[in-house]
This record gives C-alpha cells, sequence and structure tokens, in this order.
C-alpha cells in the first residue's frame, strides 16, 4: 500500500503537473521584491526630494534671522 503510494506521488513529479513546478519555470511571476520595490520608489520620489526642500526653507530662513539680526544691532541714527 506505501509503496503504491510513494510510485503515484513519484509518477506525479516527474509527469510536470507539479503547481512548484510551474512557478519555477517562469520567473518572470516572481513577484517577491514588488512591494519592497515599490516602497524605494516612493521615497525616492516623495522623500529624499521633500528632504531638500525642507534643508533649502531652513537655510533660507537662517540667512533672513542673520539679515534681521544685524539690522536690528546696528546703532539707531
Amino acid at each position: 500500500m506505501v509503496t503504491k503510494i510513494m510510485v503515484e506521488v513519484v509518477m506525479r513529479l516527474s509527469s510536470g503537473n507539479n503547481t512548484a513546478r510551474r512557478r519555477d519555470a517562469s520567473p518572470v511571476s516572481d513577484e517577491t521584491g514588488a512591494t519592497t520595490l515599490e516602497w524605494v520608489l516612493l521615497l525616492a520620489a516623495i522623500a529624499v526630494p521633500s528632504y531638500w526642500i525642507v534643508r533649502l526653507a531652513i537655510m533660507t530662513l537662517v540667512g533672513h534671522y542673520q539679515l534681521v539680526t544685524t539690522m536690528n544691532g546696528l546703532p539707531f541714527p
């Protein structure tokens, strides 16, 4: 009885009807890293430019603050 089941399993595996073989035969349908790639693209498209914009805005504010404090430090005519 056990040998008959084993022979049947071996026959099924060797016939090519195994779903694992079909998945391995088509590497194009492998989407395991798709979510990670989408997050990386979102970070590259949104977060990185936002960082540079905020950094530029802070540098502009610091420059403006330095100008205002310099003007306030001048003697009153």
